[in-house]
Parts: structure tokens; sequence; C-alpha cells
């Protein structure tokens, strides 16, 4: 069965799908069966022509080459080719009618996969275009994270800084607070700590009753030392010293005193608690214990006490 030459292009159909055309025109070719489907189921109709012809062996050994050449390599080829020979087995020795009715089941077939072809295509347009969409909207997150990670180091920057200048803070901080803790330490303990105070007396009264022997005592704790100064010539291994009230009332009485000399003479040293005393005047007593153990009068003393 040669090929059929009911329209113009047939020849320049047939050479294409032989590829005996040039690149140029095969692009014109393919532009055209691209835009338009009838025009690609011409073409699928050369294509089936051409399909009968080879295996009905009326190709010339040209043709025949180049059409192994496109069709044989291709598995859409191949599967063609054998529908070809299963439908020429099929109708042989059936009358016409028939034949055109199988003929036209082929080129239904045909078409059908024609349209198939086009709908993978577009299909492989939509792929394309979503591709470059995902390629362009990847880029722009990418633009918008790395601005995120910049923004992100700028605030991390900013509060390793805030976070030294806490730490900085806290330690001056610290360092005030122990300064001021160890001057109110120091202050506390100056003030806890009782004070000591001291008082030099001589023996006798002076006209009108007082001494002229006045000590001020602090509120709080205190210490009064007393020193007893006396002159005698008599040695006492030691001293007995009673401090009492004018009223007659004992505060405090000291055995075993030791007496050590002055440049005016001898002097004996005791100590009171400041809150055994009250405002008023005091009396001291002093005597020497002799070797019998019994003591002689040795010197009296008075002083005042005022409390602040």
């Amino acid at each position: 069965m040669a090929p059929r030459d009911t329209r113009v292009n047939d020849n320049l159909l047939i050479r294409y799908a032989l590829g005996e055309l040039s690149e140029t025109e095969e692009s014109q070719i393919e532009e055209r069966y691209f835009s338009s489907e009838e025009f690609f189921e011409e073409l699928r109709a050369v294509e089936d022509e051409l399909i009968d012809a080879y295996v009905l062996g009326e190709l010339s050994p040209a043709r025949k080459e180049s059409f192994e050449r496109r069709f044989i390599n291709t598995p859409e080829g191949l599967k063609r080719i054998r529908l070809a020979r299963t439908w020429m087995r099929m109708t042989a020795g059936e009358p016409a009618e028939s034949a055109s009715r199988g003929r036209l089941a082929a080129l239904i077939d045909s078409f059908s996969f024609g349209r198939a072809r086009l709908a993978m295509a577009g299909a492989a347009a939509a792929l394309v275009i979503g591709i470059g969409w995902l390629l362009v909207e990847t880029q722009r997150l990418r633009g918008q994270l790395s601005e995120i990670q910049t923004i992100q180091m700028e605030l991390e920057r900013s509060a390793q800084v805030l976070r030294a200048e806490i730490d900085s803070q806290r330690a001056r901080n610290q360092e005030l607070s122990k300064k001021l803790e160890e001057e109110r330490s120091a202050k506390d303990a100056s003030s806890s700590a009782p004070a000591w105070l001291s008082l030099v007396l001589t023996p006798g009264l002076l006209r009108g009753g007082g001494s002229g022997h006045q000590v001020n005592l602090p509120p709080g704790e205190s210490t009064l030392r007393l020193e007893l100064r006396f002159e005698s010539d008599s040695m006492h291994p030691t001293y007995r010293a009673q401090v009492r009230t004018p009223e007659g009332r004992e505060v405090l009485t000291l055995d075993g005193l030791r007496a050590r000399s002055t440049p005016s003479g001898k002097s004996v040293s005791l100590t009171l608690a400041g809150r055994t005393l009250q405002r008023g005047d005091y009396l001291v007593s002093l005597r020497g214990k002799l070797a019998s153990g019994e003591f002689e009068d040795i010197a009296d003393y008075i002083f005042t006490v005022e409390l602040r």
C-alpha cells in the first residue's frame, strides 16, 4: 500500500516522519502539531500509512532504512508496528468494509495516543512552570531566612552585651554590699564594745563634801578602772579595797590587791562594772593586810558618778 497523496503537505509529513528534513523544518513541523490538534492527527495518519507500507514491504530500500532508524529504535514505534502486523493478520481475507472498520479502529487508537501525547506535553509544561515557581519561592524564602538569621544574630549580640552589663552591675552591687556590711559590723562592734574609763583617786575629802573626782558613764556596757594613790612607809603584802554608797550599801569588795610604786608614792588599781554603779557619790576604803592577817586602814577616797 503506497502513501496517500490526498493532502498537499503529505510528502512533507512523510519526510518529517522518516527524519529527512533539516532541523529548521523539523522545528516548524513540531511547532505546528503542538499548536494544532488537527495537524497532529494528520501527522499520525501519515505515520500509520508508513507503518502499513513497511509491514506490507512497500517502502523503497532507502526509505525502509530511514523508517527502521526512526521507528524500530523507539518503544512507541515497535508497539505501533506490532499493532499494524496484528491488524493485518486479523483482517487478511475479510471484506473491504470490515477492513475499513479495522483501519478506522487503528486510526482512533492512534489519535487517542496523540491526544495522550499532547496531554503529557501539557503536563510537562505545567511541571516546568511549577518547578520555576518553586525555585523563585525557594529563593524568596532563603532571602527571608537570611534576614531572620541576621536579626537573630543581632539580638544575640545585644543579649550578650546586656548580660555582661548585668553581671558587671551585680559585681559592683555585691562589692558595695560587702563594704556596707563591713562598715555596719564595725559600727556595731564599736557601739557594742564596752567603754573603758579610768579615774585616779587621791585620799581625803574636799571642803563642802565633794572630792572633785567625777566620772561620766555612757549608756550600755562600760568598765571603770580606779587607781587609788597613797603614801605609806609600811609594807603590806596585799590590800583590800571596798566600794560603798554614803548610806553604807556595799557595791564591791576586793582582796589580794597588790601595790605598785609611783613617783608620788604607791597605788592600787581595781575595776568595776559600769552597770553596778548609779548616779551619785561613792566611798572607797583602802586597807593593808598585816602579817597577823588583820587589816589596817590606809586611806579613804570619794568619787561621783554621772550618767550621760
